[in-house]
C-alpha cells in the first residue's frame, strides 16, 4: 500500500513519533507540531496525525507519473 500510495519512499514524507521513556510512541499531542508544519506550508493529513509531507496529496499522482516517465 505504501509503495502505491505513500510518499515516504520518494523522500518527501515523514512520520513523527515521540520519545517517551526511551521508547518511540505515536501517542502524544501533535497540535503544536502540526501548526508548525502548516505555518511552513507543509502538508499534514487529517487521518494520520504524525504524518507530514512536502507536497499536497493532490500532487502525488503528478510526481509518480514524472518519476515513471523518467525511468
Amino acid at each position: 500500500k505504501i509503495r502505491k500510495n505513500g510518499m515516504h519512499h520518494y523522500g518527501i514524507a515523514a512520520d513523527i513519533a515521540f520519545l517517551i521513556n526511551d521508547k518511540l510512541s505515536y501517542n502524544g499531542d501533535y497540535h503544536f507540531l502540526r501548526k508548525i508544519f502548516k505555518d511552513n506550508k507543509l502538508t499534514v493529513l487529517d487521518w494520520e496525525l504524525g504524518h507530514v509531507q512536502y507536497i499536497p496529496v493532490s500532487e502525488q499522482n503528478v510526481l509518480r507519473q514524472e518519476i515513471q516517465n523518467s525511468c
